[in-house]
């Protein structure tokens, strides 16, 4: 059974501070959360006392990769103490997927990242948004990203559908890549985000799939606005595809 997250990104409006917003993910039901930057203002240790004071765990980060390259060893070092292993590149620029040298050199980049990481124990991942599915020479830049490199991959499974790709597809390629899966919902006509079930993706057939490649985290993440109307609902339908 996989565990559930949400990305906090989702409730980056929201007035509080952190402690205050992990005791809003907890009682909403969620298992951890997915950091976005707010515990950056934090003393790591500070944000491990947070997590144990409201039983959450750190399903893991989204960390810019010039923060990667500049610092890997702090990097690692913080987010260790937090208990916190899985660090997510959450965004390359469009133009590293215009060309198969494009996305040859964003896998070197990314290769050097994760080698960095090595003799810790924390894990590098990237998470996709749209730019990565453009047809390029010699067929489809996420085929040719996907083959280029070895490191985890955070599907969105809502960007997938945005992209007019079939999400349970790239996730069954992916197989035991896929350990933190993306569960965002999307209206593909208007192009945007709603709350996990208002939209178009087959949210039963994306959690079949990634059951069958192992994943251990299904992670709520929603753009869009009033995201505390929805966040107890969102919870529990996200409960019923772990």
């Amino acid at each position: 059974m996989a565990r559930t997250a949400i990305q906090l990104y989702t409730l980056r409006d929201v007035d509080s501070d952190l402690e205050d917003l992990l005791e809003i993910v907890s009682d909403a039901g969620f298992d951890a959360v997915e950091f976005a930057g707010r515990e950056t203002n934090y003393e790591p240790e500070e944000v491990a006392t947070m997590l144990s004071r409201t039983g959450l765990e750190a399903a893991g980060a989204h960390v810019g990769i010039e923060t990667l390259e500049e610092d890997p060893g702090g990097t690692i070092e913080r987010y260790e103490a937090m208990g916190c292993t899985d660090l997510v590149v959450p965004w390359l620029d469009p133009e590293h997927f215009e060309s198969q040298e494009a996305v040859a050199a964003a896998a070197t980049k990314l290769a050097a990242v994760s080698e960095a990481l090595t003799g810790s124990d924390c894990t590098l991942h990237y998470h996709n948004h749209t730019q990565e599915f453009n047809e390029i020479e010699g067929g489809n830049s996420w085929d040719a990203f996907v083959a280029a490199t070895e490191i985890g991959i955070e599907l969105d499974v809502g960007h997938v559908a945005r992209a007019g790709h079939d999400p349970v597809e790239r996730l069954r390629a992916l197989g035991d890549r896929a350990e933190l899966v993306h569960f965002a919902d999307v209206n593909v006509e208007a192009d945007e985000s709603v709350p996990l079930g208002e939209g178009d993706v087959d949210l039963e057939a994306c959690a079949e799939a990634a059951h069958e490649v192992g994943a251990d985290w299904f992670i709520y993440e929603y753009e869009g606005e009033e995201p505390m109307a929805t966040l107890d609902t969102v919870a529990q339908r996200l409960m019923n595809l772990a």
